[in-house]
């Protein structure tokens, strides 16, 4: 039974290192890119612009490519809104999970967002995102956040994936380097009262800590958003959060808007 096991993880790993080489090969056709030390800035012929953590466009992740290929901002603006849920130009929006941006200048590109929090734990993700903000001139509208959110303020150890978009609190599902930073991390309400968001703001908060969505939705107390957007793929020891998800959300007064394949939209209706 176990050799039957193991064949069937080496098919399937095969199968996505397979899909993975051949996403690389399309789209490495055609992107340039600048290296900028441990990062790159990758340009797309369709016109995308991306600043991301790799050391050159060789060791790039492919799904940061495929994204590209589809329009970085387009792309990441369409997985977390929905018809009747988007950014509104007076909400303030919180990225937690930020990674480098994509959703913080979609916010604000795309939507008119004027006051865009972008929480990111990763320094050379930050980095990144630094550089974006710039690329895009949104130096006013976007604050880059040093930290992580959870459900108690401390210092944590954020794990170090290979990809650099899978980093986690939690063990990384795939990729898993054994390299850790210290990084300190908030709740949700401590966070706005650090940052100056008052407890009455319009707020769209978009969730993204793989695998770590139940703690951060678990630091919400006083302050809440009007709208939360989560990222529920299984990424939390191989599966989905979104059974442990949706009961804090409805104990903290939301209800579910839509699912999706990807994510969970609520809306607060207390």
């Amino acid at each position: 039974m176990k050799n039957i096991f193991k064949k069937f993880d080496f098919l399937v790993n095969a199968r996505r290192s397979l899909l993975y080489y051949i996403s690389f090969s399309k789209n490495i056709l055609f992107v340039r890119s600048i290296q900028l030390d441990e990062k790159i800035v990758v340009s797309h012929r369709n016109g995308s612009v991306m600043a991301l953590p790799y050391r050159s466009i060789w060791n790039t992740e492919a799904r940061q490519l495929n994204i590209l290929s589809k329009n970085y901002l387009e792309h990441i603006s369409r997985k977390y809104t929905t018809t009747g849920f988007t950014v509104e130009c007076d909400e303030v929006v919180v990225d937690c999970g930020s990674f480098v941006g994509g959703f913080a200048v979609a916010a604000s590109k795309i939507f008119g967002a004027k006051n865009v929090i972008a929480v990111e734990p990763t320094p050379l993700s930050r980095e990144c995102l630094k550089i974006n903000r710039s690329v895009y001139g949104l130096e006013n509208e976007i604050k880059i956040v040093p930290v992580g959110l959870g459900a108690s303020c401390g210092q944590f150890e954020l794990n170090i994936s290979k990809s650099q978009c899978d980093n986690s609190f939690l063990a990384p599902d795939a990729g898993f380097t054994g390299r850790s930073v210290s990084v300190s991390v908030l709740t949700f309400d401590e966070l706005a009262k650090k940052y100056g968001v008052a407890a009455d703001a319009k707020i769209f908060f978009k969730v993204e800590a793989e695998g770590f969505e139940p703690e951060v939705i678990a630091g919400i107390k006083n302050i809440k958003p009007a709208k939360i957007v989560i990222d529920v793929t299984p990424e939390r020891d191989g599966k989905s959060p979104i059974r442990d998800i949706i009961p804090l959300l409805e104990e903290r007064g939301y209800r579910i808007f839509k699912q999706t394949k990807r994510c969970l939209f609520a809306i607060l209706t207390d």
